[in-house]
């Protein structure tokens, strides 16, 4: 004869198990050891996620406070343009490199004045090649 348990769950009265019962309450007990694994494993997971994602944004920072520190020394600058709005984006070392305390320029008009005459031609086909293909160029512009 099987062996019976005492089972009650607490909206019922005492009552004697099943075998049945008995095989039910191991599975699901085996099913929510599962659900706890796979929590703890998805837990683990999206906290090293979020630590990668922290390390990979401070190695980004720092990268670009050396590329800064460098662009300071060389006395280079940068610029960005939106193509969207045509706005014009400087760094702050600008001012120094163009050798002037006037105002900075606003457009790319105004940015291209800068340059030798001879480069804007250049500059400008660059950045309608950039506009057309809707990806930023790091290429040299080609003669």
């Amino acid at each position: 004869m099987a062996r019976r348990w005492a089972c009650w769950p607490s909206w019922t009265p005492l009552r004697a198990c099943r075998d049945g019962d008995l095989d039910a309450l191991n599975i699901l007990g085996r099913q929510v050891v599962a659900q706890l694994d796979l929590r703890r494993q998805h837990k683990f997971l999206a906290d090293r996620s979020a630590e990668r994602e922290q390390q990979s944004r401070m190695r980004l920072q720092h990268s670009e406070n050396r590329l800064h520190i460098a662009m300071r020394t060389a006395q280079m600058g940068n610029w960005s343009l939106n193509l969207a709005d045509d706005r014009l984006t400087l760094s702050s070392e600008f001012p120094a490199i163009l050798g002037t305390s006037a105002a900075m320029p606003q457009t790319l008009e105004e940015l291209l004045l800068h340059y030798a005459a001879e480069s804007r031609g250049r500059l400008r086909h660059v950045i309608s090649e950039c506009a057309r293909r809707a990806r930023p160029s790091m290429r040299r512009p080609r003669c």
